[in-house]
């Protein structure tokens, strides 16, 4: 009884050791750990206040819209009420938007973009990543930065080379008018001294027509539509951009060649940047096939192609510009998107309009494509979503 006694109390008097130990090691780890948590929540609240800082809204989202973080650019703009969805904060609308960015980032697992206006009529450009909280639970980052300022700035470049180019074809445009408005005169002439009939007066009324159809295009040239979008067949308006530049060309030795298709379906987009972006790259090849062959050449013309295609399912229509001019010399190729970048000679060129080409066809959800080889050709594919409003 008493060994038994005894083994107990050395039994306990172990137990007490390896508690005190225990106790021993437990305060060093607080010692240890509360600085750590400390430094943690420090590391944490200089994160928040660099996100606050930004000049960007950052919000976290669940995918069905809930809001998990917003910082203070975002609580700014769009309100305090993080309970609501973010489609409501964002959009005013009581539905997940039918191209939610946030949806598409948990779909396809990867990055997003897009462009869009709020209701205050704000232009921004939206960025979506894929985002894992430390829970594991999948959300979705996204980072929106106000780019009306920008918007408004290439509106305005690109209304300043439509005037510049505006200009540029207004001599041949009034050699245009001027040819059918002497035959007007003339026909009108025989009438009154022949009193002749009714093929002179069709002939009148052909000529009259001419001059109407080369004053409206003109006339939509010039005209600042802002931005407005709506259907439209490009084949209408490839054919009124190549009668604005029909008499300059044939004054100047350029055979114009067509294979445009006859039944392209139509597109959604704004008209005036779409025959902006026409008249730009018929003056660019007007300009590098004039700058390659003085005067007549058999090899001197440009051909325009539009026919249907596809791309990754997608129904496109594919318009294409080549022609065998000066082309662009290889270190040059990568430059030739930026602003103010020209190989022209002289005060020639601005340096704008592929920029502006470029800009325009992304406005339309549209890629260009520019393959040149110097002496020998260029040639530019621009590629439209058709039936599809962008």
């Amino acid at each position: 009884m008493r060994k038994k006694l005894e083994e107990l109390q050395n039994r306990i008097g172990e137990l007490e050791k390896e508690l005190e130990y225990t106790k021993n090691a437990l305060s060093k780890t607080q010692i240890v750990c509360f600085p750590c948590i400390a430094r943690k929540h420090n590391i944490q609240e200089r994160l928040f206040t660099i996100l606050d800082c930004l000049p960007a809204w950052i919000i976290l989202l669940e995918p069905g819209g809930s809001i998990r973080f917003a910082n203070q650019q975002f609580r700014k703009k769009f309100g305090n009420n993080l309970k609501n969805p973010c489609y409501l904060l964002i959009k005013e609308c009581n539905q997940a938007c039918s191209h939610c960015p946030a949806r598409e980032v948990v779909k396809q697992k990867v990055p997003f973009e897009i462009e869009f206006q709020a209701p205050d009529n704000r232009t921004y450009q939206l960025y979506a990543y894929p985002f894992t909280d430390i829970d594991g639970s999948n959300l979705v980052l996204e980072l929106g930065i106000d780019i009306t300022e920008k918007k408004l700035l290439e509106l305005e470049n690109i209304r300043n080379h439509q005037l510049a180019a505006l200009g540029e074809v207004a001599a041949g445009i009034a050699h245009e008018i001027n040819n059918p408005i002497n035959g007007i005169i003339n026909y009108a002439q025989i009438l009154l001294d022949e009193d002749k009939g009714l093929g002179i007066v069709e002939k009148i009324i052909k000529e009259g027509n001419r001059i109407a159809s080369i004053v409206k295009n003109m006339l939509f040239l010039a005209k600042d539509t802002k931005g407005e979008k709506r259907e439209f067949f490009l084949s209408d308006i490839l054919y009124d951009t190549l009668e604005l530049v029909q008499s300059q060309f044939q004054k100047e030795g350029i055979e114009v060649r067509t294979n445009i298709h006859d039944r392209l379906s139509s597109i959604w987009g704004n008209q005036q940047q779409i025959r902006q972006v026409f008249l730009n790259l018929l003056t660019n090849a007007r300009d590098a096939l004039n700058e390659r062959f003085v005067g007549l050449h058999p090899e001197k013309w440009i051909e325009i192609a539009a026919q249907p295609c596809t791309n990754n399912g997608q129904p496109m229509i594919k318009v294409v510009f080549y022609d065998q001019g000066i082309g662009v010399a290889e270190d040059c190729l990568e430059k030739i998107w930026i602003p103010f970048f020209t190989t022209k000679p002289g005060s020639k060129g601005t340096g704008l309009g592929l920029s502006i080409c470029s800009n325009i066809m992304k406005e339309h959800n549209g890629q260009i494509q520019f393959e040149s080889v110097y002496k020998k050709f260029t040639k530019v594919s621009l590629y439209f979503p058709a039936d599809i409003k962008v």
